[in-house]
């Protein structure tokens, strides 16, 4: 595979984001209630162990909090103290 200009990489970004929210409306429950925020309902779902999309449930419909590209740590840009 050849190096990817930004513009393609861009658009496959987006077509790979997608496909992971269509088949994440396919079952939202079945990922991690997050520890320490399970009393609002804060999930989490692992891409290719290298992209963490944190999401809620609000009557059936699911609302986005943060997608995370990378190791890091999660704790101090997603959430002020609970």
């Amino acid at each position: 595979m050849g190096q990817w200009s930004c513009e393609e990489r861009a658009g496959s970004f987006t077509e790979e984001l997608l496909d992971r929210c269509e088949a994440l409306a396919d079952t939202p429950r079945t990922n991690a209630l997050v520890a320490r925020y399970e009393r609002i309902g804060i999930r989490r779902c692992v891409h290719g162990g290298e992209e963490v999309n944190f999401y809620r449930l609000e009557q059936e419909v699911i609302e986005p909090i943060h997608i995370l590209q990378g190791v890091r740590d999660i704790e101090a840009p997603l959430f002020h103290s609970p």
